[in-house]
């Protein structure tokens, strides 16, 4: 368990900190109910160039969140999670874009966001990258 924890650390280092950039302290919580182990993994919206990471470390759950094409780390709050839906709020600093998401799990590779921003309401689909 331990050396699975240890190998997701480095896999969100290596996926998602660029050339000579750490990567930020994770936003993380304690899930009140069951978590659904199959959030966890490495995540991207491939027509945006955003990825995300979700990592167990203990009790706690970890995200991670990064625009690839602009370099830049999202900063992650009133992160949640109720038994079946994952929901965050998504702040990209340098333009001050927010999205309010609601995450549910499609399959083993897929999620659906569900967000509202500005704009309105929209959805996205993540998949699991490999």
């Amino acid at each position: 368990m331990i050396r699975k924890m240890i190998l997701a650390a480095l896999a969100v280092l290596a996926v998602q900190a660029g050339p000579g950039m750490a990567a930020p302290a994770p936003t993380c919580f304690t899930p009140t109910k069951k978590f659904n182990n199959r959030f966890i993994g490495n995540w991207e919206i491939a027509e945006w160039k955003v990825r995300y990471t979700i990592v167990g470390k203990g009790k706690q759950i970890c995200l991670y969140a990064r625009d690839a094409q602009g370099d830049e780390w999202f900063d992650i709050s009133s992160v949640k999670w109720d038994g079946q839906i994952l929901s965050a709020s998504f702040l990209m600093p340098s333009t001050q874009w927010r999205t309010q998401s609601r995450l549910t799990l499609i399959d083993a590779d897929k999620i659906r966001d569900e967000y509202s921003n500005k704009d309105g309401k929209q959805t996205d689909i993540w998949t699991r990258r490999k």
